[in-house]
């Protein structure tokens, strides 16, 4: 079992640091939207991407909506022993790809949708997608 993680040793720190990026999120969420009095804990979200609140508190929500599917996909590559070398560069680029669509978002840079915001989301998405793929081919 020890040499399994091992192997898997920068995937598995890729996800530990991602789970750490959206867990300390919320705490901006909280800071920019509650803190500052500019929403009600609990309300639905309010306001557009022009508001600096509304972005963290969106960027932490979608941090907290994908982090399953990356933690999933990552465990599933593992267990199905699919070829570390791969595992671990998709998971590093997954996991820079997430960090450049929060820095983009934070900074309000481009459209609220079909700008650079959204190509960074897919791109992540699409090497998730890549993820659960070479399981799947690592099963069969």
């Amino acid at each position: 079992m020890l040499e399994l993680v091992s192997a898997y040793q920068p995937a598995i720190m890729a996800l530990i640091v991602l789970t750490l990026i959206v867990l300390l999120q919320s705490f901006a969420g909280a800071y920019f939207c509650f803190v500052k009095g500019d929403k009600v804990p609990g309300a639905p979200l309010t306001g557009d991407h022009g508001e600096l609140a509304f972005r963290a508190m969106r960027c932490y929500q979608n941090g907290v909506e994908n982090l399953p599917a990356f933690a999933v996909a990552i465990f599933i590559a593992i267990a199905a022993g699919a070829g570390a070398s791969l595992v671990n560069m998709l998971a590093i680029v997954h996991v820079g790809f997430r960090v450049l669509y929060m820095a983009i978002y934070y900074a309000g840079f481009g459209k609220p949708a079909g700008g650079p915001r959204s190509l960074t989301y897919v791109a992540g998405w699409a090497v998730n997608v890549l993820l659960v793929v070479i399981a799947l081919l690592a099963l069969m």
